[in-house]
């Protein structure tokens, strides 16, 4: 177990969230509405906080999780790109919208990095839409008006494949999973 304290985000922090290459369009808008498209009974939308975790980092941990309903297939880290988003502008969205700090520990994957951003629990889906889709709409003008507040369709830089590759030969001595990755 690893006894991670939970930290306040500095307003400046970024945090890394991917997307399936299935889903993207290269319509920024619409790729930007489903990157924060989330269940409805989700407790918020997963990332990685750059104080613990690069991009490379980032899809490293990715490419060492299992795919969702089958043990014994790793997820292919190469079919997803992530984008890089301040938390500042998340945050001045407006009043309903949190990024908080959330280390994951008993999961499959134990990350330090983890974050969750949240927003309101809508009960219909077009109420849900309508807000994913106003919040789309203000992170790409607001980037417009103050660049580099968001980078979108990041790819890893080609150098870890050898890291993956050596982690997933571990399975259970990995030292993600285990919490010995950050100590």
């Amino acid at each position: 177990m690893c006894d991670w304290n939970i930290e306040a985000i500095d307003h400046n922090s970024n945090l890394f969230r991917f997307l399936h290459i299935d889903i993207i369009t290269n319509n920024l808008n619409f790729d930007l509405i489903e990157l924060f498209w989330t269940k409805l009974l989700e407790d918020g939308l997963s990332s990685n906080w750059n104080k613990y975790a690069n991009l490379d980092l980032s899809f490293i941990l990715l490419g060492i999780s299992k795919k969702h309903g089958k043990p014994n297939e790793y997820k292919d880290y190469s079919k997803f790109k992530f984008f890089k988003i301040n938390v500042e502008l998340i945050l001045n969205f407006n009043s309903e919208i949190t990024v908080s700090h959330s280390p994951s520990q008993y999961t499959e994957i134990k990350n330090r990095s983890h974050t969750l951003i949240k927003y309101p629990q809508f009960n219909d889906k077009s109420d849900k839409l309508e807000y994913v889709s106003n919040l789309a709409a203000y992170i790409l003008e607001n980037n417009n008006v103050k660049p580099n507040l968001f980078e979108p369709y990041l790819v890893h830089n080609g150098n870890i494949e050898s890291e993956i590759s050596r982690l997933r030969l571990l399975e259970n001595d990995n030292p993600y999973r285990f919490c010995k990755a950050f100590e």
